[in-house]
């Protein structure tokens, strides 16, 4: 129980870290023009083929460093992912979770705040679009880890 309690303690720690060094950088992991497009195919009303290639080009237009982080954490994703029985953190909860983190800064907070609606209806989109590239990772990524 205690050793149970210490690894979850620790896991929100490390979380903790990870989320504020997120924060802490002047841009964005991922940049404006590709959470623009995120949007866009978040408003669809379903997920094509049309859609992973919207992506699959976004995404080779990030600087290499962003795109080696962004594989792997989706990589960490899609294998949280694959245990959402046990975890309760399935795709769409996973992009919850990391969407914010990784496409807003605290200016992007303090601004969108002053319009909830429009956060909410943005975060949304791009929620939608980070749950199918976790369910399609090895289609977006090409299996490549």
């Amino acid at each position: 129980m205690a050793e149970q309690y210490l690894q979850n303690n620790l896991s929100c720690k490390y979380t903790s870290f990870i989320k504020k060094w997120f924060y802490s950088l002047n841009e964005t992991l991922i940049p404006k023009s590709v959470i623009n497009k995120c949007i866009l195919v978040g408003e669809k009303p379903s997920w094509d083929d049309g859609c992973v290639t919207i992506i699959k080009q976004s995404i080779s237009e990030f600087p290499s460093e962003n795109i080696f982080l962004i594989q792997r954490l989706f990589y960490l994703c899609k294998k949280i992912n694959e245990k959402s029985n046990i975890n309760k953190m399935d795709a769409f909860n996973l992009a919850v979770v990391l969407s914010p983190t990784i496409c807003f800064t605290k200016d992007d907070y303090n601004f969108t705040m002053k319009d909830p609606n429009k956060m909410v209806k943005l975060t949304n989109s791009i929620n939608k679009v980070f749950s199918e590239i976790i369910k399609n990772y090895d289609t977006i990524f090409d299996n490549h880890y």
